[in-house]
């Protein structure tokens, strides 16, 4: 193998959310595990890779055929240590917290 050299491996998973459909809420320690999952890869790439994953929803979650969940839409990941990213649409801009449109006020 060379530097021009890039190699994938791929595995078979579903969606997040087709695989839910499918187990209609029968397994609630499946869900569980799985959230668990999700919480130690961004523990994961938060702490060790200082990396902010920013695009965490159902969309970017698959589940392999061991019923493993595998966190993907890594589109929009960037360094701890960059800028927040712009709200891309501004329609959001409702739902920030209202000490973020609030001046600071020293005391």
């Amino acid at each position: 193998m060379n530097d021009a050299t890039v190699t994938m491996a791929t595995e078979s998973v579903v969606p997040l959310q087709e695989y839910l459909k499918q187990q209609d809420g029968q397994n609630e320690f499946s869900i569980s595990w799985g959230i668990h999952q999700i919480a130690k890869c961004l523990y994961f790439l938060n702490k060790d890779c200082n990396l902010v994953h920013g695009n965490v929803c159902a969309a970017s979650v698959f589940v392999d055929g061991a019923g493993e969940w595998k966190l993907a839409g890594f589109e929009y990941t960037r360094s701890t240590e960059d800028s927040p990213l712009p709200k891309l649409w501004e329609t959001l801009k409702k739902y920030d917290p209202p000490e973020r449109s609030k001046p600071s006020v020293s005391k």
